[in-house]
């Protein structure tokens, strides 16, 4: 069975990175399959922030690209023709949904720290057959925010939470054939793959670093 590459695309809120990753899957093809996690009917969706932010990444989106909900490591009912590319935006609010229902009280776990240190491999193994598979239809490019390099949150959910990306978006990265690290807006390629021809028309130009 033939895996195809897997592109992953790192940067803070604001970056440019979600932009940046929709260039590059137009450059695969037309024929682009989004995946989405920013779900209107969650808590944190429903804020006019979320849904403005939700409506613009829905304007951007070529008509010929085909939107699937990826609530959780299940996948949609995909159609039998292959896409060109697959998106899936974004990784963080994958990771923040699956961490959220844990800490629920329904969930009966009372100490956050046993939620991500159970959780944390129980993700690991979910995005890892997930991964596998969407890679056997497709190349595949993922958007995650880089969140280890801002305030420290003052919950203990939200520490778990960013410890648990960290090492969610670290196994992706070792996984991917390329890495990207967008900083306002100019990509920054910090694992690069002999394979790849020529980076985005629409990105600027890129600081290639050691592999």
């Amino acid at each position: 069975m033939k895996t195809y590459p897997l592109t992953l695309v790192l940067g803070g809120a604001a970056s440019g990175k979600s932009e940046w990753a929709e260039s590059l899957v137009h450059e695969l093809g037309s024929r682009v399959w989004y995946l989405a996690t920013a779900l209107p009917g969650r808590a944190a969706a429903r804020s006019p922030i979320w849904r403005e932010k939700i409506s613009r990444h829905r304007i951007r989106r070529p008509k010929s690209w085909r939107t699937f909900v990826l609530a959780d490591h299940r996948l949609p009912a995909f159609p039998p023709e292959r896409p060109h590319a697959i998106l899936l935006d974004s990784l963080t609010l994958w990771v923040s949904a699956r961490i959220s229902r844990s800490a629920a009280p329904s969930a009966g776990v009372s100490d956050p720290g046993r939620i991500g240190r159970s959780n944390g491999n129980h993700l690991r193994e979910d995005l890892a057959s997930l991964l596998a598979h969407l890679r056997s239809l497709a190349p595949l490019v993922i958007v995650s925010d880089e969140v280890g390099m801002g305030l420290t949150p003052i919950t203990a959910v939200g520490r778990r939470f960013i410890e648990v990306l960290g090492r969610i978006n670290a196994a992706t990265a070792a996984a991917a054939d390329e890495v990207f690290w967008i900083v306002s807006g100019t990509p920054v390629q910090l694992k690069s793959s002999p394979h790849r021809r020529r980076l985005p028309a629409r990105g600027l130009s890129v600081s290639p670093t050691s592999r």
